[in-house]
């Protein structure tokens, strides 16, 4: 039996615990989705969860929904967390309503938590997230970043598009002066299904379907506990197996096939995901959690 700790496949886990959302953010192509949409059981999360800390796994609680709509979210991210887990979890504004919300999320100690706070100019703001004004998510946020203080990571992520290529710069200055860090990334097709061209033009990289580098060592489980290729995947063609019924040495031997001969999928034509041209890692993954960590970070400041 293969060593666990020596397989990039499930060293970064994206958990769908929910793919439901109301936010409808206009870079956030969830009008395409066809494949189920739901949430994940107890149970079903419980195994997954065993599973991913036998991995080592880092994990974040993202997807195509929010994990706030999720009602045992707190439970889960404390499980994960109690299992010796690093736990993520990516939030939208709209969904930090009331304290005792905000208190519960600090409360399960989820390591990081990352707010997709798409822009620090009000006009940006509101024209990427129509379901909540600016002030009362600059509110929401910085009674978070209150609560959270030396008590979990918190960063705010934001988004470059053609109404705002040049906010880089501010963003990070405005979001410093709140004491949090902060970064932006470009916006990018989500595999082909996001169609919105004022606020998106395709990059030329990685059209290609061939080798992913980010497919290497990251995967995405849905609420069913479905293995796809990537996140992007809103129709459920790339399904390498269920992670609960095939096991994860089969998925990792599925993926390293597809490694190999490079990948089939027809969302892979139209993918300009900025971290597939990275390179396919050499060697066993770091061992320990701070120095898988440390090669994400390094990662993702070189992705531009």
């Amino acid at each position: 039996m293969q060593n666990l700790l020596d397989d990039w496949s499930f060293v970064s886990v994206d958990l769908e615990i929910t793919n439901v959302c109301n936010s409808r953010c206009a870079v956030c192509p969830r009008e395409a989705i066809t494949r189920p949409v739901g949430a994940m059981e107890a149970e079903r999360f419980r195994r997954i969860a065993e599973i991913l800390g036998e991995c080592a796994s880092l994990v974040s609680l993202s997807g195509m929904g929010d994990p706030l709509f999720h009602p045992q979210v707190f439970s889960f991210c404390s499980e994960l967390r109690g299992r010796g887990t690093d736990v993520s979890i990516a939030l939208n504004p709209a969904s930090l309503a009331g304290a005792n919300t905000l208190a519960e999320l600090v409360a399960s100690q989820p390591n990081s938590i990352v707010v997709s706070f798409p822009s620090s100019r009000k006009e940006v703001f509101e024209r990427i997230c129509p379901k909540i004004s600016y002030e009362r998510a600059l509110q929401a946020t910085r009674s978070l970043i209150r609560l959270a203080k030396g008590k979990a990571g918190l960063a705010v992520s934001g988004i470059r598009t053609r109404i705002n290529p040049d906010e880089e710069p501010e963003f990070v200055r405005f979001w410093r002066s709140e004491g949090v860090r902060a970064e932006m990334r470009v916006c990018h097709g989500r595999g082909g299904n996001l169609a919105r061209t004022e606020l998106y033009i395709p990059a030329e990289r990685g059209l290609a379907p061939q080798r992913c580098g980010l497919f290497s060592f990251h995967s995405f489980v849905t609420w069913q506990g479905d293995v796809l290729a990537c996140c992007h995947d809103l129709t459920g063609e790339t399904r390498l197996g269920n992670l609960l019924e095939e096991g994860r040495e089969e998925i990792a031997r599925r993926k390293t096939e597809l490694l190999r001969a490079g990948m089939p999928f027809d969302v892979c034509t139209r993918c300009d995901e900025p971290l597939r041209t990275c390179s396919v890692p050499a060697g066993p993954p770091p061992a320990d959690r701070r120095a898988r960590r440390r090669f994400f970070q390094k990662l993702k400041n070189g992705s531009g």
